[in-house]
Order: C-alpha cells, then structure tokens, then sequence
C-alpha cells in the first residue's frame, strides 16, 4: 500500500496534502522514531504549512526556540496584509540569506498571546559553524519583541529531517488573571483582569474535570468550518487531546497563574477551557456540568455561557520535542 494512500484527498489542495494524515499507525511501524509514538499526526490540520520531513541533503535544517509579545501580532502564523512573528523571523532570515528562507513552528498562537519557548524549525542553504554568533546576528536584526535563542542543529535521524510539528511532544501553556478592580498598568498586556466576582476555590475544584485523554471538540473554535472546507464529514477531524495536568497558582494580592501541560492544543482550546472555568468562578455554571458540556461536542451551543478568555493572558512557554531529555511527565 502506498503512503498517498493514507491520505485524505477530498477537495484538498496540494498545498495541504500533508497535514491531515489519518495514518499515525503506518508511520509508526515505517518510522519508528521512538518519541513518536503519540498520537498528533492526525492532527497537523492545524497547521496551513505543508510538512517536509524527506531529507533534502543540498539544505542544512536548524531548530531553535523563540520568545516574542504578542500584542502587536496577528498571531504567530503567516497571514496575507498581517504582521506576524513567523513572517517577521522569516523577512530576516531571507535578508541575511540572500533567498527565500521558510520556517515552521510546532504551533500557531493567536493574535495577542506571548511565548517564551515556541520550537521552531529552518532549512539554510548553507552550513553554519559559529551558532552563537548566527543567533546573536539575527536577533540583532529582529524587532525588539522578538527574540531567537538555543539555536542548534537539528538532530540527524535516519530517513527523515526533525519537524517542529512531528516531533513535538508536550506543551506548557500558563494563563496569568487579575481578579480585582485595580491592575498593575505594567501587567495589562500579560495579564487579563477579571472585574467580577470569582471563587477560585470553585476554579480549582473544577480543573480535574479537564485533564485526562477526551474529546475537546467543544471547546475548540471554528472546528465545524474547517470541516466543512477541507471537505469532511462532521466529526472527521481528530478533536482528542491529552491535558496531563493543570494547576492553578495563587500568585498573591489578587494575581493568579493557571498552568496546562498537555500534548497539543486545538484552536482556543486553553482559553475556552479558562472561560468556562471563569463561569464556574462567577457561578454561572457547576463543576459538576462540565461533563455534559464535552457531550454537546459544539463550541457554539456553549458560546453564551462560556467566553473564550483574553489572549492577553495566555503564554506559550515551553514545547519539549522527542530528542531531548525532559523529565515532564
């Protein structure tokens, strides 16, 4: 059986062949990368950038991590007449370059929201020795809001190149809220300020409701229009996600910090999980309704109770990959 058998073809450009792959099973027993026996290749919809993992010996591929605010960004993704930080990083390295430079990122962020750990991947024409100073380089060319750091090598594998989307295995998102009536002003830009009342004690009851391996189709925005525009039946797109924990941090004089470790996260899957979060805390809804709201399996037949909270308060702030030691479990 041939690998395009695997994919999915139905009205779908070439453009987006490989991002929608409902053959995690076949790559592992053809690929057997250890790390990635996880379960997000049927999920890299999520992306608009085709994957490239074949190796192309005439290019030279790094990875690094990248820090930026968000506030002045349309989102970390490429958009047409948007600014971008991924356009940003990629209009530098053409620069230096002398030629077209395309990088991919192991996630989009939304307009607004900051990382401090984003993973990236490039492919440079040429092989650089001096790392630090190639780092040092380009970030002297960058805005000031953004910043590259820990460039390296990307690891060498046997049949295919490192891929920031592939090879991405947990993601460490914090939500920073203000509850009261009086925010540090320095605050404003990274920190979202609830002027209702809140009962974070009913917050934090309600957490364990979210973690574990489920479906988060509910609380994933525009799920039903992207089916509908790759051609898909209602339900086909992979929704599961695995959130191995959350926890939520009393920072003190009214400041607070959720922390979501999970796998991947689906399109304001974090900030709808915080909303409805925030509506146990003003008491709009219980802990104990929760799991009947993954049952709807529909953002919008929740969309009046459950807000999608600030991006400002969202940050990206690691992505661990499968060729590095972490002990985050």
């Amino acid at each position: 059986m041939s690998f395009l058998s695997f994919l999915k073809i139905k009205k779908i450009g070439p453009s987006i062949l490989f991002q929608i792959l409902p053959f995690s099973d076949y790559f592992r027993q053809n690929f057997p990368l250890g790390g990635l026996q996880h379960s997000l290749l049927p999920r890299l919809y999520a992306t608009d950038n085709p994957i490239n993992a074949t190796v192309d010996t005439s290019l030279y591929r790094y990875i690094a991590r990248v820090m930026y605010d968000g506030t002045n960004f349309q989102g970390w993704q490429s958009q047409p007449g948007a600014v971008t930080i991924q356009d940003e990083i990629q209009k530098i390295l053409s620069q230096r370059y002398q030629t077209k430079v395309h990088l991919l990122g192991s996630g989009r962020t939304d307009a607004g929201v900051h990382a401090r750990g984003q993973l990236i991947h490039f492919d440079l024409p040429k092989a650089e020795n001096d790392l630090k100073k190639l780092e040092y380089s380009l970030n002297s060319m960058l805005r000031k809001d953004i910043r590259i750091y820990d460039l390296s090598n990307a690891p060498t594998l046997p049949n295919l190149k490192f891929h920031a989307i592939v090879h991405s295995n947990k993601k460490m998102y914090t939500y920073r809220f203000y509850a009261g009536q009086c925010l540090d002003p320095l605050q404003r830009m990274y920190r979202a300020q609830i002027y209702r009342p809140l009962d974070t004690q009913k917050m934090r009851d309600a957490l364990h409701y979210f973690t574990g391996t489920r479906d988060f189709r509910t609380f994933s925005n525009q799920i039903d229009k992207k089916e509908i525009s790759l051609g898909f039946e209602e339900g086909e797109l992979d929704t599961i996600r695995t959130v191995y924990s959350i926890e939520m941090i009393d920072e003190g004089q009214g400041n607070y910090r959720a922390e979501f470790l999970l796998d991947g996260a689906l399109y304001k899957m974090v900030r709808n999980i915080m909303g409805a979060l925030f509506a146990v805390g003003y008491g709009i809804i219980h802990a104990q309704d929760i799991p009947s709201l993954f049952e709807l399996r529909s953002r919008e037949k929740i969309s009046k109770v459950v807000k999608a909270a600030p991006a400002c308060g969202l940050t990206l702030e690691r992505v661990w990959h499968d060729f590095e030691c972490n002990n985050v479990k």
